[in-house]
C-alpha cells in the first residue's frame, strides 16, 4: 500500500507530468494521436466518472504494483529484495505511466509464457501494446524459451562488441531516420541522442558495467555448466539481450565521446 500511495500521491513529480495531465484533462486534444488507445481509453474512462488525476494516478500504481507484487512472489526467491532492486532502478524514471502499465501486463503474460501457453502470452503483450507499443518487443520472448551454452552467450558479447565499435549501427540509424515517418524518425532520434548527449565516455561505460554486473555471475555458472531453472533461464535471456542492445548502441557513442576527448573538444 505504501508503494500505491507513494506513486499515487507524487503531484507535479515525474517525468512528462505536463503532458500526461494535459492529456488527463484534455486541455490538448490534438495531441491524442501520440498516445495509445489503451491509455487514452483508462485516462477517459477515470475523467468522464468524476475522477481527478490523483484518482488516476492511485488506479494506475494498483494495477503497476498489483502484477510486479504477483510477478515477484510468483517467480522470486526472495521477493522483497527483488522489490527494493526494481524500486531502486525504477525511481528515476517514475512517470513514464504508458511504459509503466504495459510492463505491468507483459509481467503477468510471463506466467503464460513459462507455462507453455503461447497463444495467450501472444494475446496478453498485445494487449499491452494499446498501453505502449514498446510492448511488441517482449514477443521475442518466444525465442528465447531455453538455455544456450556459455559459449554462444561470449560469443554474441564479443560480436556485438566488434559492431559497436564498427559504426554501422550509427550509420543505419541515420538512415532509420530519415526513411521513417516524421514522428517515428523524431522519436528514433530523440531517445538514441538524448541520454548520450547529457554523458560522458567515462558515464557511458559505467553505464554498461552496471548492465554487465548481472550477467557475470550467471555466465560463471553457466561456464561451470549449471543448469539454471527454467524461469531464470527465460528471464536472463531476456535481459541479456536487453545488454546486448543497449551495448550495440552506446558502443558507438563512447568512442566519439573518447575522441572528442583526446582532440580537447
Amino acid at each position: 500500500m505504501s508503494f500505491v500511495l507513494f506513486d499515487g500521491l507524487r503531484w507535479e513529480n515525474g517525468t512528462d507530468w505536463d503532458n500526461y495531465l494535459k492529456i488527463f484533462e484534455m486541455t490538448n486534444p490534438d495531441e491524442d494521436e501520440r498516445f495509445e488507445l489503451g491509455y487514452l481509453a483508462i485516462n477517459r474512462l477515470v475523467y468522464y466518472l468524476g475522477g481527478n488525476y490523483t484518482v488516476f494516478l492511485v488506479f494506475h500504481a494498483c494495477v503497476l504494483y498489483g502484477f510486479l507484487f504477483y510477478f515477484l512472489w510468483r517467480f522470486s526467491d526472495a521477493p522483497f529484495l527483488s522489490l527494493f532492486l526494481f524500486y531502486s532502478m525504477f525511481l528515476p524514471y517514475q512517470g513514464m505511466n504508458r511504459q509503466f502499465l504495459s510492463i505491468a501486463f507483459c509481467f503477468y503474460a510471463f506466467k503464460f509464457l513459462i507455462e507453455g501457453k503461447s497463444y495467450i502470452f501472444t494475446l496478453i503483450v498485445l494487449f499491452a501494446c494499446l498501453f505502449h507499443t514498446s510492448a511488441l518487443i517482449f514477443l521475442v520472448s518466444l525465442l528465447l524459451r531455453r538455455q544456450y551454452s556459455f559459449k554462444i552467450y561470449l560469443l554474441l558479447l564479443i560480436g556485438v562488441v566488434i559492431i559497436g565499435l564498427s559504426g554501422i549501427v550509427r550509420m543505419v540509424t541515420d538512415i532509420a531516420v530519415n526513411a521513417l515517418p516524421g514522428h517515428v524518425g523524431f522519436l528514433l532520434e530523440f531517445y538514441s541522442e538524448s541520454e548520450n548527449e547529457s554523458a560522458s565516455g567515462y558515464g557511458l561505460l559505467l553505464a554498461i558495467f552496471r548492465r554487465l554486473l548481472w550477467v557475470i555471475p550467471i555466465l560463471y555458472l553457466m561456464y561451470k555448466n549449471e543448469e539454471l531453472p527454467y524461469p531464470i533461464a527465460v528471464s536472463f535471456n531476456l535481459y541479456f539481450l536487453g545488454c546486448l542492445i543497449y551495448i550495440l548502441f552506446k558502443y558507438n557513442f563512447i568512442i566519439n565521446r573518447f575522441r572528442n576527448f583526446r582532440k580537447g573538444i
